[in-house]
């Protein structure tokens, strides 16, 4: 996951029940924030859940897309685990208030504190509190509507934000909400689209799961700029 594109890196549904696409309509006209609520009723009635991720990120810096693949963890309220196994090896776990990396190969470490406010990476760990945060700080629309999925585009609204995003685009299937696409764009050339699949909505994790540390002999290093995170993983 790359947070140098907005501070990136828990959403929704499942077992708990199908919503039929029918049981109220949608479209184009409906409320994004409706949709949102609805994802995140449904985060919040798991304990946890798992997906594959294929990550690509587009750069003008880079010369070529890179691709990531790996899986995703979430635990309620507000845990995200990133095992990243291409094209390097690497943990990264989210909460509230920081962000961890560890690089095995390199047998280092890098934390971030996250700023008390919203940030995209609570896209995947929403709650009540996110909604609010969520409202003051974006605005957005219901932008596509199919028979089976429903995608959102949401812009900041705060000057602050607007420095290092341009919008986040949020994919969710209709009928079990779960979320099946993220995009955060910083320009219209550089962004990452993040493509969630094979959800694993019964795996019944655990809070040391998510509380991960790296092995005796690791050298830990806290960063003050988000991007030196993911330099030595990205080889940037």
């Amino acid at each position: 996951m790359n947070l140098s594109v907005a501070r990136i890196a828990m959403l929704l549904a499942g077992t708990v029940g199908l919503v039929s696409s029918e049981e109220v309509p949608i479209t184009t006209k409906t409320s994004y924030l409706d949709i949102l609520e609805r994802i995140t009723e449904r985060t919040a009635s798991l304990q946890s859940w798992s997906a594959d991720f294929r990550q690509v990120r587009i750069a003008s810096l880079l010369k070529d897309p890179v691709l990531s693949t790996g899986k995703m963890h979430v635990l309620q309220p507000g845990h995200l685990r990133w095992d990243q196994e291409s094209p390097v090896k690497s943990v990264m776990t989210i909460n509230e208030q920081k962000v961890m990396v560890y690089m095995p190969d390199k047998k280092a470490a890098r934390t971030y504190e996250l700023v008390k406010q919203f940030s995209p990476q609570h896209i995947f760990i929403p709650g009540p509190e996110w909604m609010k945060r969520f409202k003051k700080y974006f605005g957005g629309e219901v932008s596509e509507v199919t028979e089976s999925s429903v995608t959102l585009k949401v812009v900041p609204i705060k000057k602050h934000l607007k420095k290092n995003l341009k919008s986040v685009t949020i994919q969710a299937n209709r009928h079990t909400w779960l979320m099946e696409l993220v995009k955060v764009e910083r320009t219209e050339e550089d962004y990452v689209r993040v493509y969630l699949s094979s959800h694993d909505v019964a795996n019944n994790l655990t809070l040391p799961f998510f509380e991960y540390q790296p092995p005796a002999g690791t050298e830990i290093k806290k960063v003050d700029e988000v991007e030196d995170l993911f330099a030595d993983i990205m080889g940037e």
